[in-house]
């Protein structure tokens, strides 16, 4: 059986559970049905770079969840809106190959003409990265490269019958130095029309608009048959009901249907009529449909008593009382229908149901905001909010208050996504809540910083854009240690790069983003590990300053087959050189000097490599090549522990010891005071509690990490700790406990810490049955 067939079977009978449930899951379906044919007729290979015969391995793959490719090209498919237009407006909207057409007019003079216009005019729009091929062999064949231009034709003119290689001819985004956005203004669009009608707000529209109404009229037909004064219930001072000796309400006043009015009869069918149209338009509350409620009792009395039902069914003594009771509630609660007091109060309750709701507001924003260019973030919300929403707009996320506006939340968070802003700032605003929206914001600084050792202004423009577009590229399911395609590997990307130069500038302004972000994601998000993407824009940025530094990413558990690769030997040595007779090294009884000792002594690199592997699996107590996730989990932990999963490798950087240091205590106890809180989360299954207790372990090794960095502060920082701990429920606290008495035994005994089984290390993927909430 293919590798990873039983993983895609399960998710395709999820999403067809999905759409069984009436949920918009028809995609998803379509998507791993063709990974599910793929597989079980040989056509994709998962595991390698190339999962597709008919496609180079630079075409841009769509790619499910886990890695798993479909057997498209994201550049293939149906043709776009601008495509249609654009083949109506060459007069090839009856080309039999369409995407052919497009591609010979681009390589056409005409067309090589435009595109080097739209180039220098930064009017190109790159969304894949196969859209940046023909624009760069317009600028090879403008500056005069023909040779080159022709070997990147050569490389793309087979696929160009189904590929689109020229881009979207459109105002493009030219972002400020330093500047980024989460999203652009065309994203947050559609994100703002894509705000759904609340269906409590829809209730409320229908029941004040149509019931209610329809509710009074028909109490007022049942008061014009009562004779004398009208029923109404009493009330005490207070204004609470008042009871008779057997708890029944007390009502005086007449009794209803004691005379019918000339024409009432008519009135009655009128209204019956009206509420059988209201029910048919839609379902109507159930206050308003379930037998027994009111209005209910109400329209059922005045058809049978008009005769508007069967015959010779009169109500009963206790159907009339029943009638009369909710009269005398109504009318001791608003008078009758037409009384100041009822009008009055029924006007209040449609100037509620009536305001403006959060899905129109969110429209006319969307409105406001769909005037700006569409692949470009917004750099001042003024020009589409009004001065009261700008207000609102400017403070209410960084100062995290409650603001009175016309503004909702909702639309405001959908609003943020677009605005152009320094990384700070976007945490401030609250629009970057985690390290993996943070490294959703890297590549545009450092596709700008790739692109300056480009002396020509039209190639860095196009670079930079290839590369963001290059960098939404989803990665593949590789195994035995394979690297996904790099930028490198594509053909007009490799045409660029011969006319790149070296720019001493550039390299510093790397190296000093590369130190920005990793402050910012240590800063404010210590609890959580560098996610794979912040890692693989760390290495292009450290690429850049010319700095060797072994950022090594997070392998996955289930596909891990037993080794290592050389740099992950590196990021052990640059730990050992950092961590050695530290707290880290003492808590996790890590020798790295032997450990350093045997990897120097393996030769060649490879060698190393399966040491280290050897290393990891002997501290796990597991044996190495087997393909259980919980195994492969714990021997992979052993190496983010001996490599500090790149926290090592970042004190390379020129200040960043000292700047974490300063404020190591302070993020440590955000990393305790987030294990704790993640621990005892609810909710999930066993899946979900065992990936919980994985993360808090995690929080925990950058805690004692960081605590490393500060050991004059260990004392303070636990007794801090067993004060957070003691305020925890006493079930909870007693299962962690021993967690935390180890951190104090590596602290104040160390050897006799180090000399002792128990208690172990605080792990995420070793004897987590200590650490389950649900046992304790």
């Amino acid at each position: 059986m293919p590798i990873g067939t039983t993983y895609s079977e399960n998710q395709l009978q999820r999403a067809l559970d999905a759409v069984a449930r009436g949920e918009p899951a028809q995609a998803r379906v379509r998507r791993w049905r063709a990974i599910v044919e793929g597989l079980f007729s040989g056509k994709l290979a998962v595991g390698s770079r190339r999962p597709l015969d008919r496609y180079p391995e630079w075409v841009t793959l769509e790619v499910a969840t886990g890695g798993f490719a479909t057997g498209s090209a994201l550049a293939a498919g149906p043709l776009l809106p601008h495509e249609v237009t654009l083949l109506a407006e060459l007069g090839l909207s009856d080309a039999e190959c369409p995407r052919l057409a497009l591609n010979r007019y681009f390589l056409s003079d005409l067309g090589l003409v435009r595109l080097f216009q739209a180039v220098t005019s930064r009017h190109v729009v790159i969304e894949l990265a196969e859209e940046a091929a023909l624009p760069t062999v317009a600028w090879l064949v403008v500056r005069g490269h023909m040779d080159v231009a022709r070997e990147l034709v050569d490389a793309i003119v087979p696929l160009a019958h189904e590929l689109r290689f020229y881009p979207r001819l459109d105002a493009a985004d030219s972002p400020d130095e330093g500047f980024v956005h989460l999203e652009s203004a065309g994203k947050v669009v559609e994100r703002l029309r894509s705000i759904p009608v609340n269906p409590r707000v829809l209730a409320q529209h229908d029941t004040v608009g149509i019931w209610t109404p329809l509710y009074d009229a028909a109490v007022g037909l049942v008061l014009e048959t009562v004779e004398g004064p009208l029923p109404a219930a009493s009330k005490d001072q207070a204004g609470n009901w008042l009871r008779g000796e057997r708890g029944q309400f007390v009502v005086q006043g007449g009794w209803p249907f004691a005379h019918l009015p000339v024409g009432w009869p008519t009135r009655v069918q009128a209204l019956a009529d009206a509420v059988e149209h209201a029910r048919s338009q839609r379902d109507s509350p159930r206050r308003f449909s379930r037998a027994g409620e009111p209005f209910v009792v109400l329209m059922d009395a005045l058809a049978r008593v008009a005769h508007l039902a069967t015959a010779g069914q009169p109500l009963s003594a206790r159907e009339l009382g029943r009638v009369r009771l909710i009269l005398a509630r109504y009318v001791a609660t608003r008078g009758t229908p037409s009384a100041d007091t009822a009008l009055a109060e029924r006007a209040l309750q449609r100037a509620h149901a009536t305001a403006t709701t959060h899905r129109q507001i969110a429209m006319k924003v969307a409105e406001r905001l769909a005037l700006h260019a569409p692949w470009s973030g917004v750099d001042d919300l003024g020009a589409v909010l009004s001065e009261s929403e700008a207000q609102a707009a400017n403070g209410i996320e960084v100062e995290d208050e409650p603001v009175t506006t016309t503004l909702p939340r909702s639309v405001l968070r959908r609003l943020q996504r677009c605005v152009n802003d320094t990384p700070d700032g976007l945490i401030k605003r609250r629009v970057v809540r985690s390290a993996e929206v943070l490294a959703a914001l890297l590549p545009q600084r450092t596709s700008q910083l790739r692109a300056a050792g480009f002396e020509d202004s039209d190639l860095r423009s196009l670079y930079a854009a290839t590369y963001q577009a290059f960098r939404r590229r989803r990665s593949l399911l590789l195994l035995d240690l394979r690297k996904q395609v790099g930028i490198e590997n594509l053909p007009w990307v490799a045409a660029m790069e011969r006319f790149r130069e070296g720019d001493p500038d550039a390299a510093q302004a790397a190296s000093n983003a590369l130190q920005e972000f990793a402050l910012l994601a240590l800063g404010e998000f210590p609890q959580t590990m560098l996610p794979n993407k912040l890692v693989k824009e760390f290495g292009a940025l450290a690429t850049q300053a010319g700095r060797e530094m072994p950022f090594a990413e997070e392998l996955a558990a289930d596909i891990f087959m037993g080794g290592f690769s050389p740099k992950f030997v590196d990021a052990t040595q640059l730990a050992a050189t950092h961590l050695c007779d530290s707290l880290y090294a003492r808590y996790y009884r890590v020798d790295y000097r032997d450990i350093a000792r045997r990897l120097s002594a393996a030769r060649p690199r490879e060698n190393a490599a399966n040491t280290l592997a050897s290393i990891c699996a002997e501290r796990a107590g597991e044996p190495l090549g087997t393909w259980t996730a919980a195994s492969n989990g714990r021997i992979i932990e052993q190496q983010l522990i001996l490599t500090s999963h790149n926290l090592a490798v970042l004190l390379e950087l020129p200040g960043m010891r000292d700047a974490l240091a300063s404020r190591a205590g302070e993020l440590a106890s955000v990393c305790y005071a987030w294990a704790l809180r993640h621990l005892q989360l609810k909710g999930g299954a066993w899946h979900a509690e065992l990936h919980r207790i994985k993360n808090a372990a995690y929080a925990w090794r950058q805690m004692v990490f960081l605590l490393s960095l500060c050991e004059s502060e260990l004392p303070a920082f636990l007794t801090q700790a067993h004060a957070v701990l003691n305020q925890q429920p006493a079930a909870f606290a007693q299962v962690f406990r021993p967690a935390l008495q180890g951190l104090q035994m590596a602290v104040t005994t160390p050897q006799i810490w180090l000399a002792s089984p128990e208690p172990v290390p605080f792990l995420g993927w070793k004897d987590t049955q200590r650490w389950r909430m649900s046992a304790a």
